[in-house]
C-alpha cells in the first residue's frame, strides 16, 4: 500500500516533466520550415548582385547558414568546397552570412579562406526567422533544397564527418 501511495504522489510531478518536455520540443519546431516546404528567397550576393533561389530549380541547392565568427561553421567549409568543385555542375553550394556588418567582415573571411561557392548576405528577414527557412535557432545551419526547390533535409547544428556526402547521396537516389 505504501508503494501505491508513492506512485500516486509522484504522478503531478510525472505529468508536469512530460508536459514540460512536450512544450519544449513544441517551441523548439515553431517557426521552422519542415522537410517538402519549397523555398524561393533572394540574398544579396558578397560580390553584387543578387541570388535567387529560383533560378537554381532543377539542381539541387545547398545553403549553408553561418556565421564567419563561428569555429562550428568554420568546421563546415571543407565539406561545403569538396561538395561544389565535386558536383560543379550538378549541384549549387551558397553560403549565407548572417553576419550583422555583412559584407566587411564576410569578404576578408571569403578570401581568406579560398571560399569558391556563392556566398549572400542574410537579409533582417531572414535572422529574423521570418523566411521560408523558418527560424534559425542555430548556427551553422544547412539546408538541402531538392530540384524542385523543396527542402530535403536541414541540418541544425556543424556537419558530422563526410554528413554533407552522405545527404547528397541519398538525395541522388531518390
Amino acid at each position: 500500500m505504501r508503494r501505491r501511495g508513492q506512485f500516486t504522489a509522484l504522478l503531478p510531478v510525472m505529468y508536469s516533466i512530460v508536459l514540460a518536455i512536450l512544450l519544449g520540443t513544441t517551441a523548439a519546431c515553431t517557426g521552422t520550415a519542415r522537410s517538402g516546404v519549397r523555398v524561393a528567397l533572394g540574398f544579396e550576393a558578397l560580390d553584387g548582385g543578387s541570388i535567387d533561389l529560383r533560378r537554381y530549380r532543377g539542381r539541387p541547392v545547398v545553403l549553408h547558414l553561418f556565421t564567419t565568427w563561428s569555429l562550428a561553421s568554420q568546421r563546415d567549409v571543407a565539406q561545403l568546397i569538396d561538395a561544389s568543385t565535386r558536383h560543379r555542375d550538378k549541384l549549387v553550394v551558397i553560403g549565407i552570412a548572417l553576419d550583422p556588418d555583412g559584407y566587411r567582415l564576410v569578404a576578408p573571411w571569403r578570401q581568406a579562406n579560398a571560399v569558391p561557392y556563392l556566398i549572400g548576405l542574410g537579409s533582417p528577414q531572414l535572422v529574423a526567422g521570418k523566411s521560408a527557412l523558418g527560424r534559425i535557432a542555430q548556427v551553422p545551419t544547412t539546408v538541402i533544397l531538392d530540384r524542385r526547390g523543396a527542402i530535403s533535409a536541414r541540418v541544425e547544428g556543424p556537419l558530422a564527418e563526410g554528413q554533407l556526402a552522405r545527404l547528397l547521396a541519398d538525395l541522388a537516389s531518390r
